[in-house]
């Protein structure tokens, strides 16, 4: 069932909504992490290699706040 107002008053009243919204001040509920990943160890598994050799990285990082995702060497 869908109610019909007139003059469009429901269109004006998502209009004033929206505006609204974009207005109002918006607070953030996350602390800021301002200190970077920590480096704990990094090994290669090999000192030395021919090519086709298999190398294994391996490595220990930690983060105090938002955790670490992903790690490029």
């Amino acid at each position: 069932m869908m109610i019909v107002w007139k003059n469009g008053f429901l269109a004006q009243l998502m209009v004033f909504l929206m505006i609204l919204s974009l207005l109002s001040p918006t607070k953030s509920f996350a602390q800021d992490d301002f200190t970077p990943p920590t480096l704990n160890s990094f090994t290669v598994s090999t000192k030395e290699v021919i090519g086709g050799d298999i190398v294994k990285i391996t490595s220990d990082v930690t983060d105090n706040l938002s955790g670490v995702k992903w790690v490029y060497f």
